[in-house]
């Protein structure tokens, strides 16, 4: 699946319109369409404010739960920690080892 896929799965699981969604998680509803119809593809800030406004954790929207080669913003989506030479993700303990 694609982000998109994954935002309106998300979006429709829980009952919500995609102007609901704009407005809980402060993103334009036209932009919501373009992101679900995959016309555009969101940052991870975007899906970051999605997942918040949809209460679920970002990696939900991620097939591969490692979608960001940047380490920084790796961290960020998994919620790793470093440990002998391997990321751990902390809700799933997944494993990353240091180099993608």
């Amino acid at each position: 699946m694609t982000i998109g896929e994954h935002i309106r799965d998300q979006r429709l699981r829980q009952g919500l319109t995609q102007r609901e969604l704009g407005e809980r998680a402060g993103i334009a509803e036209p932009t919501i369409r373009r992101y679900e119809l995959g016309k555009l593809n969101p940052k991870i800030e975007t899906v970051e404010k999605i997942a918040k406004a949809l209460g679920v954790p970002t990696i939900e929207f991620y097939d591969d739960p490692y979608p960001v080669r940047s380490l920084e913003l790796r961290k960020r989506v998994c919620s790793c920690r470093y440990v002998f030479g391997f990321y751990y993700q902390v809700e799933a303990c997944c494993i990353l080892s240091e180099s993608p």
